[in-house]
């Protein structure tokens, strides 16, 4: 990887940011939520335990409630580090595993892959009267001595805008970037 200088104003090796796409106010509303559903779900316990049958439904909903809090919990934490920055030397990727940094000179392939699901983009939405499209957008971003980003379908869908990024993309690597949709037929 090419040699990065700390000469920039702000201090950053990579220059001063873009875009920033992180997960940290999704993470943080799993948080809350996971937090809620533990009391609610240890409150139900301690109201339905002593009770006996009488409080079998308080039990059953705290039990429910108490269980599911731990996987809202360990979500956000998963989300919590994890963030992607499209820079004015290169793109930055933090995660749990690490900070991978690449300058563009560094990028030697972008592969956006884009998938329309055609069923959705054929169903009229009920609110506007108008036909609506989902898609799950995966870019993998491989560098020169193999370091590779990954930004799966996971953290695309915490993105405002994937296409905005992928646009960011193709403008500061100057890279052939296909990003043309594949489309899938759901059920």
């Amino acid at each position: 990887m090419a040699e990065i200088s700390r000469g920039d104003s702000d201090g950053d090796p990579l220059g001063k940011p873009y875009a920033v796409y992180d997960a940290r106010n999704r993470a943080v509303a799993y948080l809350v939520i996971g937090v809620v559903a533990l009391v609610v779900g240890v409150a139900g316990l301690i109201y339905g335990l002593p009770r006996g049958d009488d409080g079998l439904m308080a039990t059953l909903i705290g039990g429910l409630f108490a269980a599911a809090a731990p996987v809202f919990i360990g979500v956000a934490g998963y989300n919590l580090r994890r963030g992607f920055e499209v820079r004015r030397k290169g793109v930055r990727y933090r995660s749990w595993g690490g900070t991978v940094e690449l300058l563009w000179g560094d990028i030697k392939r972008i592969d956006v892959t884009k998938l329309v699901d055609s069923a959705a983009a054929e169903a009229p939405d009920a609110r506007l009267g108008m036909h609506g499209s989902h898609s799950r957008w995966e870019v993998e971003i491989t560098g020169r001595k193999k370091v590779k980003i990954v930004l799966g379908y996971n953290f695309t869908a915490l993105v405002k805008s994937p296409s905005t990024l992928v646009n960011l993309l193709k403008m500061h690597s100057k890279l052939d970037i296909d990003d043309s949709a594949i489309s899938s037929r759901r059920g």
